[in-house]
């Protein structure tokens, strides 16, 4: 089993144990002679999404879900799941909401990993006054909102920042590039690790770039640095996958690598065994 896959499991079951609680409260969300209690589950399984992580995602919830059921369930009854695909796509996420919400009854909601759809899914939460709970969505605007329908239980962009900062500061690098996808979380991610390099003092020089998320093509962007008469010695990486592993991938072929470190905010070894397959022997 892999290291997110474990997270993600003993992640999900504290979330499942949460949306135990939360459906009791809630009790008069669950119709009366029903024998199940819904929770509808979130994530993007297919492209422009981060796909491999919402299959993760949704493997997680299943095993925590018949975990739960095997104990019995929820004050006698079973726990179901009705998982929606939202594709990365902010859209999707708030039609995704309305169905579970309207169409088939769940009492709470959980999942995500793209913050801007989530941004999007807790608007329909809060409008019908559904609990929701954040799977993996990072961007500090989730809990700016301070809905009390939501339950920001991933780690915050600032502390991630945080911890990046401080190990470029540790490590000694001098000239940083950060690349942002084009979402809430890449400029979220951006601005907090420029402001935490400042509050700790970095002397160097930081510059930020803002990339496509779904681009196919980050070559024209790397080989623009890889040819500056002052080149980075870092390259942070704010781009989810698949996005994040072509970036990889295309620096490795135009030579950045190994000269210029590369740091991957938030991904796992996991997903990276895949990229080395392609950019390198192992």
């Amino acid at each position: 089993m892999c290291l997110k896959l474990t997270y993600i499991i003993v992640g999900v079951v504290l979330v499942i144990v949460i949306v135990a609680g939360v459906a009791a409260y809630y009790t008069l969300g669950v119709p009366k002679g029903e024998e199940v209690i819904k929770i509808g589950g979130v994530g993007p399984l297919s492209a422009p999404g981060a796909s491999i992580q919402g299959v993760e995602l949704k493997k997680g919830i299943e095993i925590a879900v018949e975990m739960v059921n095997k104990e019995g369930g929820i004050g006698g009854k079973k726990v179901k799941l009705i998982f929606e695909d939202t594709q990365g796509i902010p859209e999707k996420g708030t039609a995704a909401m309305e169905k579970l919400i309207m169409k088939d009854k769940v009492v709470a909601v959980v999942g995500e990993y793209h913050s801007s759809v989530f941004l999007a899914e807790i608007e329909v939460a809060h409008k019908y006054g559904i609990p929701i709970i954040d799977a993996s969505a990072w961007s500090a605007k989730i809990r700016e909102k301070h809905y009390k329908e939501v339950f920001a239980t991933a780690p915050c962009t600032s502390l991630n920042a945080e911890h990046e900062a401080r190990f470029i500061v540790n490590s000694g690098f001098k000239n940083v590039l950060i690349l942002a996808e084009d979402t809430d979380y890449g400029m979220d991610m951006a601005k907090d690790l420029t402001n935490s390099l400042k509050r700790l003092g970095f002397k160097g020089k930081v510059v930020s770039e803002v990339v496509s998320r779904t681009a196919k093509d980050y070559s024209p962007t790397l080989l623009k640095y890889k040819g500056s008469p002052t080149p980075p010695d870092i390259i942070v990486i704010a781009v989810t996958p698949p996005g994040g592993f072509l970036i990889i991938k295309q620096a490795y072929e135009i030579g950045l690598i190994p000269d210029i470190a590369l740091a991957y905010v938030g991904t796992h070894i996991h997903s990276l065994q895949r990229v080395r397959c392609c950019v390198g022997p192992p």
